[in-house]
């Protein structure tokens, strides 16, 4: 995401992935889902970047 970078934007966290589709009862490829990262601040959208606003939740992390 090199983008992120580029457009000098302060995240907070890792990348996350919310699936619309159960992906491992689809065919490959078919899976619907978007990617998404927490930023600091307001975001503006522009060109294929989209912004929403998501409920906080918790999230899990497994520790290795």
């Amino acid at each position: 995401m090199d983008w992120v970078e580029t457009e000098e934007i302060k995240t907070i966290g890792e990348p996350f992935i919310i699936y619309y589709s159960p992906r491992h009862s689809v065919n490959q490829g078919d899976a619907v889902f978007d990617v998404g990262i927490a930023i600091e601040g307001d975001a503006q959208a522009k060109d294929i970047i989209k912004t929403a606003d998501l409920f906080e939740h918790g999230v899990f992390k497994r520790n290795s």
